[in-house]
This record gives structure tokens, sequence and C-alpha cells, in this order.
């Protein structure tokens, strides 16, 4: 954020920890509706919007992350991500539904999406003409939908576990990380798998790691 620092969920212990960078414990953010959180996300506005697994809601925070409201929707269960597009929309991955669950900028429903290749949805990711990719942790399949959230794609690779993660570098190409093994899997912008690709794998900067109090 602007100051520096890190959030990050502690699923388990039911709470957001504050880091700075070199994994100095700052803040523990705690809530009673706070339970098994799974992913942060900033919206453009500055609001952090934590993805509740189950039971199935977002909590959103302000910037010094006192709580605003909480986004709840029928069915709209196993959460795991939020993802905001460009005009401040954003949409919601729930695995229990298999579903995406759609908002405008005000959080009012637009809709949900499915797919059959799109069992358990868990991370989103949108490159820069503003397609989407998402992780299926249930299919061991991305899926690729378009700005309208129409179907595109999808695909995976030989050997690719339950896939958790996806990110887009500056080439709009995904990176998949594997649920089932400690590895990123690098795709081109196609969805060709390793092998007919071959990317330069990234190195961490730095590990960090922090021991929350036992409270």
């Amino acid at each position: 954020d602007e100051f520096g620092t890190l959030a990050v969920v502690s699923s388990g212990n039911d709470r957001v920890l504050r880091l700075d960078l070199e994994g100095r414990l700052l803040q523990t953010i705690t809530h009673p509706e706070l339970d098994s959180p799974t992913g942060i996300t900033r919206s453009p506005a500055g609001e952090w919007f934590v993805g509740n697994f189950f039971p199935g809601r977002v909590l959103v925070f302000d910037a010094a992350w006192n709580h605003l409201r909480t986004i709840t929707e029928p069915g709209m269960n196993g959460v795991n991500c939020v993802a905001f597009d460009p005009g401040g929309g954003y949409a919601v991955s729930a695995a229990f539904s298999h579903e995406i669950y759609r908002f405008d900028a005000a959080g009012n429903l637009l809709g949900t999406t499915a797919h059959p290749s799109m069992l358990s949805p868990m991370s989103i990711a949108l490159d820069s003409s503003g397609d989407r990719y998402v992780s299926g942790g249930g299919s061991g399949r991305v899926t690729k939908f378009d700005a309208g959230w129409n179907y595109l794609t999808d695909f995976g690779a030989a050997g690719l576990g339950p896939p958790q993660g996806v990110v887009i570098d500056e080439h709009d190409a995904p990176w998949v990380s594997d649920f089932s093994s400690p590895q990123l899997r690098p795709f081109d912008p196609a969805g060709n798998p390793p092998g007919r690709w071959a990317p330069t794998a990234p190195s961490p900067v730095r590990t960090l790691a922090s021991q929350p109090p036992p409270f």
C-alpha cells in the first residue's frame, strides 16, 4: 500500500496481518465476521476487500482497516478471490457454486457466470485487453473470458494439478500456481503450455514470515 506495508490473510487464525517489507508484524485485524479469510484485494478507491471462504462473504475495510460493510449474496459460498476491472466493478469467485458473481462499482449484483471448465473457481486475473482468466481448482483448467464475461477458451497442461492462483505478466502471459506441487506453470497468451514456450522464470526477492499472536 501507500505506507509500504503488506496485508496477508491468516486463514486458520481468522485474521489479517499487516507486515512491513521485512516481515515484521505491524497490526492484526480481526472482526466477528472474519472467518477463514482467503484473499485480499484493494479497490481503485483504496478500500480493502477481504474474501471469506465460509460462510461466503466479502468484508470491506477502509484504508485504515475500519470495517465499512459486508457483501453477501444467496449461494455465494466458498469465496476465494475478488478482482476489480478498470471501471471499478468487481468479480467474486465462489468455489461451492462454481460461479463468478459480478458487481458494478456501486456494489449492485449484475449477474453470475458459470462454465463447465470452471469448477471451484479460485483466482481471477485480467490482462491488458480486459480478458479474464479464472483458475478452476476442481477442473485443473484455466478458463478465459472476454471483458463481457463471454467464454473464449480454456487450457491446462499434462501434470498440472488443481490450479490455485493465476497472474498475468507484462507480456499478457498467464502464470499459474499448482496447488499439488511447489511450482509456477507458465503459459503463453494463447494458453500454450511449457515446452512450446520458454520464458524466464521469476526469482524471489525475499521470503517473508511472521508469527501471529496465539489469540
